[in-house]
Order: structure tokens, then C-alpha cells, then sequence
């Protein structure tokens, strides 16, 4: 990757990160955020993860996660929703790892806008 390629791909980035984090925790809680917020806030690791094995048909490591993101930061939208932006940041990375193996790199970048 060239200098101006990198430039690109920072700024993309960037923007990726900031639409993620942009007005996070203003919207009001949907109710699978509810759902998510009873499951992290249980009193320890355990617990989450048999309420929400038993309770839910999801797989239970995103409560998990986010148990220890409340645990750490208080429980409030933002909070709730970090998760989902960290992973959201991540997928901007993996995406352009896919492209990039199977086309070139300005199609890459395409993928990422």
C-alpha cells in the first residue's frame, strides 16, 4: 500500500468511526436492547451466560462482552450499544481484507465507501 493509498484508507477510516460513534447514545433503548441490557446487568459471568444459553437463541458471547463493557463503564445506552460499534469498526477492516484478496486495491477501497 503507497503512501496516498494509506492516506485514503486512514480517512475512510476515520469517517467509518465516526458514523459509528455519531449521536450514540442519543435514540431511546429498542427492545432487544432491553433484552441486552437484562442479560448484562446479572450479577456475575456465570449467570449470564446460563440466562441468556437458556433464555435466548443467540449465542451468548455478545452478552458476555457486553456484561464486562457495563461492568466497566456503567449501565447506559452507550454502554449497551459499544459493542456493536466496536464490532462495526472491525468489519470495516475485515472487509477490506476480503476484497482486497480477491480484487485489486481501488476495488477494495470501493467496497469500503
Amino acid at each position: 500500500m503507497n503512501k496516498k493509498a494509506l492516506i485514503f484508507f486512514s480517512i475512510i477510516i476515520c469517517i467509518g468511526i465516526f458514523l459509528r460513534f455519531f449521536k450514540l447514545g442519543v435514540q431511546n433503548m429498542w427492545i432487544d436492547e432491553y433484552i441486552t441490557a437484562v442479560y448484562a446487568n446479572e450479577s456475575n459471568f456465570f449467570k449470564v451466560f446460563l440466562s441468556s444459553y437458556v433464555n435466548d437463541v443467540h449465542p451468548p458471547l455478545f452478552y458476555i462482552f457486553t456484561h464486562f463493557v457495563v461492568k466497566l463503564f456503567g449501565n447506559s445506552e452507550f454502554t449497551l450499544r459499544f459493542i456493536s460499534v466496536l464490532f462495526g469498526i472491525i468489519n470495516i477492516f475485515i472487509v477490506y481484507k476480503i476484497a482486497r484478496s480477491f480484487f485489486s486495491e481501488e476495488i477494495a477501497f470501493i467496497t469500503l465507501i
